[in-house]
Parts: structure tokens; C-alpha cells; sequence
């Protein structure tokens, strides 16, 4: 008997919540050697549900192989009422081919260590201490992408765990491993196929002395290629002799609403955007392994306005040691409003900054300057707002009149952008469609925000013929 014959027989035997450990001695390669395997490698449902998933990574250039596993699975009539072979179709769409990078990260050097290669020397990640990662983009086949330049995001996670479930059912509580802590997790550039970047290791890690893991995922935006992978031959325990215990600071805060001049006391919309600038030698917490020790927002002391902004952080690219957080507040009410942001860089220490302000319902919003890319503009041109409300819904109008104050085109959307500019593409056609004569305009934008008075600027743009 084949897999797909087997396959069809396990959906139907199994019942019930059922724990089983197996082992393979090899895994197939390509479709043929998935229909080969004999019945007694098949002998129970799990180890046909782990070959699917084996099969789902198509080790081999047969692709097709997860598909028609799945798709065979789910076409036997007599299967046509049995739950169990939703088992089969959880894991994705079998008509679609995983999205796995085409090329590699590969780590050279950790730590110190050379691990280009196989080697029984497994470097240390101490608590307290700074580690350095080398390493390269490999193309697929194999070599050194040269023209690979971009960015590289790396992903630092804490020795395994073990975690219990609840037992909700009464079924019986399941024990699995599980890696909870993120050590740390940011960007640098990548050049020429080659990267390099320092992360720090926090106080609050599981002092294991097991392997860690180190995920890795690169981009380069221009050549649109992109390259995964992940590096566990290194140790997570122990504290680093070089930290100092002598460090009480916490990170440096700068808080603001909306915009960088904004002051304490000052007022402001219903739904502002929050903004921190952190900065600590020691690099910045933002993994909250230790209790209580995350980035925190809280509006009015309230428990209910208190906000946890650890996702909401942004280091600076190739520096630990600085980074921003931007979060949309929601919606306050009317009045006087005090915020209160934490702050813990990596040795546990804290900073507090707070800021007082009032809300105003319907605060016009500040239009700064307006501008546009092209001027003299032959095909087209894109319109640039500079504005005090970011993360705000905008209602923008857009105008262009001739100079005998006639309205060539007029423009109305709404939107949210996510800093201070907001941008109108205008392709230089009136509003019935036609090309605009050349010559001088002048155009207008008005924008409006939570049924505030409108703000308005004007400028002036040539259109040259085409």
C-alpha cells in the first residue's frame, strides 16, 4: 500500500487526543518517494501528519508534492464526513507554494567564534554583555550575492522552555517547549552580500546554559530579493564580568504630542500621536522578559489607559543604543490630561517621563507648508502637505486655478498618514479629463480634521507642454 492510500485510512482511524513520539530514518526527497514508502513507515495517523508537513517543505525541485498530498487526502468520498481530515487542510492552502526566500543568510562569526563551519565550540551569550554577528547573503546556488545590498533584521530568542497547558477540557494538561523571551530584535544594512552588527544581552534571561536561537531575515528593496535564515549553535547563561554595577540611569526620554515643539500643557487633538525618543548606552528594554519592565504608556494614572508599547518601538538602524515609539492614542475625552511613559534600558534601570496637556474637540490642525515635486511639471506632479496631525484621519481638498480665478481641478479624499506629510498625485488634467494649457497656476489645499475650521495654503506651479 502507498502514502496516499495510507493517508486516506489514517483520516478515518484516529479519535481522540492522543500523544505519540516516532523517529525517521530518512526523509523522502521528491514525490516518487513519497508514493514509495512502504505501509509500515505509515503505521500510524501522526506519522503520516509529520510527512505532510515534511512534504510541505519540498526539500527537493518537486514543489508539487505538498499539493497533491493535501489535495488526495481530501478527495476520497468515504472521507466526505469525518472531521480528522481537516487535520490535513489547517496547515495552508495546497495550492499554494510556501513563501521561502530564495536566498541565504548564512553567520560566519559569533561572538568571536568562527562558525562557518561545524564546530564543537559553542560561544556564550552572557547577561550584560555585547555580542557581535558576522555574516554573508548566499545566492541559490550557494555563492556570495555581491549585489545583494539592503537590510538585515535580526531576531535573537532565549533558550527553550517548557509550558503546560491548563487542562481546560479535563482532558489531561500537555508539557511542550516553547521560546518565550526575546532577546533582543532590530535592523542593520547589509553591503555587497555582507553584514555585521552588535546586539546586547538584557539582565532578565533564563541562565540556561542551552541554545539559543538567532533568526535572520534580509531584504534588498531594489533587486527585490530576499534571504531567510537562523543560527542555534550558541549558549544562553551566565553574567558577563564586564557589566557595571555602578549604572542607576535610566534612558534618556523625550516625549512629545503631534509634533517636536509641542510643550507641556499644550493642547491638542482627541486621538494625538504619542511620540518617544530613548536613548541609554546600555541599550533600550523592549522585550519585557522581566515583570513589569516594558515600555508603558498611562493616560491619568488609570489602569484601563495604561498601554504597553513594546511593539510600538523602532530602534535606529545599526544603533541599539537610540530608537523612537510612535502610537496612536486612542480617542480621549475633552479637558486636561496628564501622561505618564517608562522606560528600562537592559540593566533594569528606569526613567519616567510625564507630560500635561488639553484636549481640544475640533482643534484646527496646522498646515505648515505645501509643496509639489515637479514645477515646471510636464506629465505629472505629486503634491506634498505639511501637517501637525499624524495617525489623524485628514479631509484633504486639492484646487487649481488659472490666474482669472477660474477652478481647473478640484481634488476631495480622506486619509491618515503616518508622519507629518500627506501626499496628491494630480496627472495636470482638468476636471473633464483634459490636459491643462501651459502656463502658470495656482493651486490650493485646505485640510480638516474631526469636524475642526479648515486650514489652508497656496502656492504657485508652471505646466510646461508636452
Amino acid at each position: 500500500m502507498g502514502l496516499f492510500d495510507k493517508m486516506k485510512q489514517a483520516t478515518a482511524a484516529t479519535g481522540g487526543n492522543q500523544t505519540v513520539t516516532f523517529t525517521f530514518q530518512a526523509l523522502p526527497e521528491s514525490l516518487a518517494q513519497m508514493q514509495a514508502l512502504p505501509e509500515a513507515s505509515l503505521d500510524t495517523p501522526f506519522k503520516t501528519a509529520a510527512l505532510t508537513v515534511c512534504a510541505l517543505c519540498a526539500y527537493g525541485a518537486d514543489k508539487n508534492i505538498g499539493k497533491e498530498m493535501l489535495m488526495l487526502s481530501k478527495c476520497d468520498e468515504s472521507l466526505a464526513n469525518d472531521r480528522n481530515k481537516l487535520n490535513f487542510s489547517l496547515i495552508g492552502d495546497p495550492a499554494l507554494t510556501l513563501a521561502y526566500p530564495d536566498y541565504q543568510v548564512q553567520v560566519d562569526e559569533f561572538a568571536g567564534v568562527n562558525v562557518a563551519e561545524e564546530t564543537s565550540v559553542y560561544p556564550q551569550v552572557k547577561a550584560g554583555s555585547k555580542i557581535t554577528v558576522k555574516g554573508r547573503i548566499l545566492t541559490p546556488e550557494g555563492a556570495l550575492a555581491e549585489d545583494f545590498t539592503g537590510t538585515v533584521h535580526p531576531t535573537v530568542l532565549d533558550s527553550k522552555e517548557e509550558v503546560t497547558t491548563l487542562d481546560n477540557r479535563g482532558e489531561g494538561a500537555y508539557t511542550y517547549t516553547e521560546r518565550n523571551k526575546t532577546l533582543f530584535s532590530g535592523s542593520d544594512s547589509v553591503r555587497q552580500g555582507r553584514f555585521e552588527f552588535t546586539f546586547p544581552v538584557p539582565l532578565d534571561i533564563n541562565y540556561s546554559d542551552e541554545e539559543g536561537l538567532l533568526s535572520l531575515y534580509a531584504l534588498d528593496a531594489v533587486h527585490s530579493h530576499e534571504a531567510g535564515g537562523a543560527f542555534d549553535r550558541f549558549l544562553v547563561g551566565g553574567t558577563d564580568d564586564g557589566v557595571s554595577l555602578t549604572d542607576t540611569l535610566g534612558p534618556k526620554i523625550t516625549v512629545y504630542l503631534n509634533t517636536p515643539d509641542f510643550s507641556s500643557g499644550g493642547q491638542t487633538n482627541t486621538t494625538p500621536l504619542f511620540v518617544a525618543e530613548l536613548e541609554d548606552a546600555d541599550g533600550i528594554n523592549t522585550v519585557g522578559n522581566g515583570i513589569g519592565h516594558d515600555l508603558s504608556l498611562s493616560i491619568d494614572g488609570s489602569a484601563v489607559s495604561t498601554y504597553n508599547l513594546n511593539d510600538y518601538y523602532t530602534p535606529v538602524a545599526g544603533d541599539y543604543t537610540r530608537g523612537t515609539v510612535h502610537f496612536s492614542v486612542p480617542e480621549l475625552t475633552e479637558g486636561r490630561h496628564t501622561l505618564a511613559f517608562r522606560a528600562w534600558d537592559l540593566l533594569n534601570n528606569s526613567s519616567t517621563k510625564t507630560l500635561e496637556f488639553e484636549v481640544v474637540r475640533g482643534l484646527r490642525p496646522g498646515l505648515f507648508s505645501i509643496t509639489c515635486t515637479q514645477s515646471p511639471a510636464r506629465e505629472s506632479t505629486t503634491f506634498i502637505l505639511s501637517h501637525n496631525r499624524p495617525g489623524s484621519t485628514l479631509a484633504v481638498r486639492m484646487s487649481v486655478y488659472d490666474f482669472a480665478g477660474r477652478e481647473m481641478w478640484t481634488h476631495l479624499e480622506k486619509g491618515v498618514s503616518e508622519g507629518q506629510t500627506y501626499y496628491v498625485e494630480w496627472d495636470l488634467c482638468s476636471n473633464s479629463g483634459q490636459r491643462l494649457a501651459p502656463g502658470i497656476y495656482l493651486y490650493r489645499a485646505s485640510i480638516v480634521s474631526d469636524g475642526s475650521r479648515e486650514s489652508t495654503k497656496s502656492q504657485k506651479i508652471i505646466i510646461l507642454s508636452q
